[in-house]
């Protein structure tokens, strides 16, 4: 398929979304339909360490990020429907090589890249499970699962009631892509006594050095269109300073 006919086919898909979104809202009881839109952006930065056979640190660099993105969600029965588009760049900070260390390494890019992309998945009150494609217009085999394709995968699992208590794992699948958790994590989520309010903690890893201990909050007050959504996460090693931050903004057309 052609880049140009990709991008026209995938624009118009979310562009039937958000329309559907806007004029086909009939209920909020599971049976009917929902729409929200996520507008998410964050900074964060992980890191790449290379070390000889001894464990010595060899060079150390480091790679601040700049992410933003936007996902559309239409629910209509069992059926899921996904758009995604977004936006990231990431810089390479070096803070030490060693004069024992003569090359470059292979993932030493610094890169920005735009992507869209559209998915479907069935919603099942106590299970939910979606998959779907991402194309990149630009591509480094070190920052993303597939190397050297502009096309990526995006899945994700839900097991247990999303108003209650749910375990949930995802590939690629956050908003934004690579400051809210890595491009993989898998946590527990639950809802907050009293409001649509919502937590979920958890791991993720990727690109990160290390594995990544994850909280993200929603905050949604009873009667409420809008809720807040606030992330963080930091490395569990002690090798690099890896972390990511994100706020955001969901609108519910209720």
């Amino acid at each position: 398929m052609k880049l140009k006919s990709l991008f026209s086919r995938s624009r118009i898909l979310i562009a039937i979304f958000f329309y559907s979104s806007v004029v086909g809202f009939t209920s909020g009881d599971g049976s009917g339909e929902k729409t929200w839109v996520d507008l998410v952006a964050g900074i964060g930065s992980f890191t790449h360490i290379i070390k000889d056979c001894n464990g010595n640190i060899l060079r150390h660099d480091d790679y601040p990020i700049t992410d933003a993105g936007a996902t559309i969600e239409h629910n209509y029965g069992i059926g899921t429907f996904i758009g995604k588009l977004g936006t990231f760049s990431i810089t390479r900070t070096t803070s030490y090589i060693s004069d024992k260390y003569q090359e470059s390494p292979s993932d030493d890019l610094s890169y920005s890249s735009s992507y869209i992309g559209a998915g479907i998945g069935l919603n099942f009150p106590y299970l939910g499970i979606d998959g779907g494609i991402l194309y990149f217009q630009n591509i480094s085999s070190a920052h993303l699962p597939i190397q050297n394709s502009h096309y990526q995968p995006m899945a994700k699992l839900r097991i247990g009631f999303e108003d209650s208590w749910y375990f949930s794992t995802s590939f690629f699948r956050n908003t934004p892509l690579m400051v809210n958790g890595g491009l993989y994590d898998l946590g527990l989520g639950f809802k907050l006594s009293g409001s649509k309010s919502s937590a979920w903690f958890g791991f993720g890893g990727g690109p990160y050095n290390e594995g990544q201990f994850i909280a993200r909050v929603m905050i949604a007050p009873n009667g409420w269109k809008a809720a807040v959504h606030l992330s963080g996460n930091f490395g569990l090693g002690s090798d690099g300073t890896e972390y990511g931050v994100s706020a955001g903004l969901r609108w519910n057309f209720q």
